[in-house]
């Protein structure tokens, strides 16, 4: 006849009671196991582990199909770095591109102002010059004149 599991808590519990706990520990292990629904047999044990070797098998195959995708994204990664490298040479030939262009005109800016300066500045000169020699011509005939009447 089979011991259910509350009648094994029950002879436990007693056996506890009456021998302490190490003792009905004891006891209680030398109790066969329980029969029932619960108990697994043989065949079980292989099914369980064919089912658990079925499903490490597949683990596998899906890790390494996650692996592969993320070869496939690193490669992919390794493009886009590429082709952020050609980018940035671009920008860079372009930038040198443009500061060659900025210094010509910068050059040519300066080189107009310059004339236009020196022209302003030549005819100023002669402007002064020409004032200051009709103002000194002027001066002189009116010291003569003063001179003479005098």
């Amino acid at each position: 006849m089979a011991v259910e599991g509350r009648a094994r808590q029950h002879l436990f519990d007693r056996l506890e009671q009456v021998l302490g706990t190490p003792h009905a520990l004891t006891l209680m292990a030398y109790l066969p196991p329980v029969e029932g629904p619960d108990a697994a047999t043989s065949g079980d044990v292989a099914r369980v582990h064919s089912d658990l070797v079925d499903l490490n098998r597949n683990l596998d195959q899906r890790f390494e199909a996650i692996d592969q995708r993320f070869e496939a994204i690193d490669r992919r990664f390794q493009a886009v770095d590429h082709r952020f490298e050609l980018v940035d040479q671009r920008f860079a030939a372009l930038e040198q591109h443009l500061d060659t262009r900025l210094e010509a005109v910068e050059h040519r800016i300066v080189a107009t102002i310059r004339g236009e300066m020196a022209t302003l500045v030549t005819t100023q000169t002669r402007v002064i010059v020409l004032g200051l020699v009709g103002a000194l011509t002027a001066n002189t005939g009116l010291v003569l004149a003063a001179s003479r009447l005098g």
